[in-house]
């Protein structure tokens, strides 16, 4: 951070934000949805925590593994992949039809999140 000067520190800020706030605007924005999207989807209140649990378990395990691949490998294209990642995983979610899928579609981003830090 020591000699950046003020417009590429601004430019820092505004590409960093929003790649930092990847997996807590995931989780927040998830959570007061489970009960309707288990009807949805007919699953259990017990599946759908579970649910929950390997989004947090996850992010928790994804960190090991590929931090170190971000520092080899470099960060912005790492970060590109992660991104596309996230997008598709995302996706998978919102159209999934079974509580497997949904459940596939949940793990899928938050695994590759810490791509883009």
């Amino acid at each position: 951070m020591i000699g950046l000067k003020h417009g590429s520190m601004t430019k820092f800020i505004l590409v960093l934000t929003p790649l930092v706030l990847l997996m807590p605007f995931g989780l927040d924005l998830y959570v007061p949805s489970i009960p309707l999207i288990g009807n949805d989807l007919g699953a259990s209140t017990q599946e759908m925590q579970m649910t929950l649990s390997g989004f947090l378990a996850c992010f928790a395990f994804s960190q090991l593994f590929f931090g170190p691949i971000s520092d080899a490998y470099g960060r912005v294209k790492i970060a590109f992949v992660g991104g596309g990642l996230f997008i598709f995983g995302s996706a998978l979610a919102m159209f999934s039809t079974s509580f497997e899928m949904f459940f596939l579609g949940r793990i899928i981003p938050v695994s590759y999140t810490h791509l883009t830090l």
